[in-house]
């Protein structure tokens, strides 16, 4: 008690930056003396995580997950030195997002968790256009077609789906919900059909 009741009377003729400056020291005093007599390797300071090897996969489709097959995690220590990082962490959770987008790595040694990041590339799920199956002929009556390649879970259907005169122009729009594409790229695609 008496050595703290100094060194508080100490602090009290310094200003804040001499004190924080003083605290800072004695942190990097204390840290080597727990180094030099082996209450901690000195190699446990300061980690730091990086991808060596990045893995095999880097492009993925709408709902695929991370593969880090072949992927090497390198953890690097202050003393220079650096070992594998086995046991590193990554989501599992299926991609929701499209485009470019980081993975995170996740790595925990002796208690002290570092990150990094691995880019990837993330697709819509290519799908067909939808065309007129079969052919309707005219009855007089309103008639719509069926649809080749049509998913009610990956599309929906607006525009010109009915009709009763005998014309071959016709025209329905397809919509794609988020993650799919079709081959041009696009979300959206105008298709004739017909009443013959």
């Amino acid at each position: 008690m008496k050595i703290l009741a100094s060194a508080m009377g100490d602090f009290g003729s310094m200003s804040g930056t001499e004190i924080a400056k003083g605290l800072i020291a004695m942190g990097g005093a204390l840290t080597e003396v727990a180094i030099a007599t082996k209450l901690i390797p000195k190699n446990m300071i300061g980690i730091s995580i990086e991808v060596t090897t990045p893995p095999t996969k880097s492009s993925y489709n709408y709902l695929e997950s991370f593969d880090p097959a072949s992927m090497v995690v390198t953890a690097k220590f202050s003393d220079d030195s650096s070992a594998p990082a086995t046991g590193y962490t990554y989501p599992n959770t299926a991609f929701s997002t499209l485009e470019g987008q980081p993975v995170n790595i996740g790595y925990t040694y002796e208690g002290v968790t570092k990150d990094t990041t691995v880019s990837v590339v993330v697709n819509a799920i290519s799908v067909p256009i939808p065309v007129q199956k079969g052919t309707l002929t005219y009855n007089a009556s309103e008639q719509s077609p069926t649809w080749d390649n049509f998913d009610s879970v990956k599309m929906a259907v607006t525009g010109g789906t009915s009709g009763i005169n005998a014309k071959d122009n016709y025209q329905a729009m397809f919509t794609l919900v988020h993650g799919y594409a079709f081959p041009d790229g696009k979300n959206e695609a105008t298709v004739k059909w017909a009443i013959n």
